[in-house]
């Protein structure tokens, strides 16, 4: 399979770009096991080492736990995980939700054009989120301008054509309730 992204984390392989990261085992690849005991009625933790284990299933070979719980040890994979994409990011505060500084492509549908997407501050410390699409061919381009600190939608007039050539609707909603639109006549 192409496109899986593995990491090793505390002597364990984790699967990551899934919901929930999978444990797994470091020689086979294959999903590690919880293994937990059972004390009369009621469920107790496995300890090993003083913590939870993981067990191969192949070999049965036991991979130490750091923590109290694998839940535990997951949680803490996924925070360093987060903590390394954000390490260089530079954070823009928009509406007190703090987000990185963000420059994307998407492929639209449509081939003819090209979409960026953008989330920055300017020099003046004014914070925009920037939509620019253009269409391939033409080398017509416009560039759309979401301010979330006075609730509207503006563009590019210099040299630009206008959204409504490209866009038939442009809808912002914001933190508020408020929305703006920017739609062809």
């Amino acid at each position: 399979m192409t496109g899986i992204k593995i990491d090793q984390y505390k002597g364990v392989y984790w699967r990551a770009g899934v919901k929930s990261p999978i444990a797994l085992c470091p020689t086979h690849k294959i999903r590690l096991e919880i293994r937990t005991r059972m004390y009369g009625l009621q469920q107790q933790e496995t300890k090993f080492g003083g913590h939870d284990y993981l067990v191969c299933p192949e070999d049965s070979k036991n991979f130490k736990i750091f923590g109290d719980t694998f839940w535990d040890m997951q949680k803490r994979y996924q925070s360093t995980k987060e903590a390394l994409a954000l390490k260089t990011a530079t954070i823009v505060d928009l509406d007190n939700v703090y987000t990185p500084k963000l420059k994307m492509s998407l492929s639209p549908k449509d081939d003819r054009y090209s979409v960026q997407v953008e989330i920055d501050e300017t020099p003046t410390g004014k914070k925009l989120v920037i939509y620019a699409a253009d269409r391939k061919n033409l080398s017509e381009k416009t560039q759309i301008f979401i301010d979330p600190q006075s609730d509207k939608i503006t563009f590019d007039s210099k040299g630009d054509i206008h959204p409504n050539m490209i866009f038939s609707k442009v809808v912002a909603y914001f933190k508020d309730g408020k929305k703006a639109t920017l739609e062809e006549e």
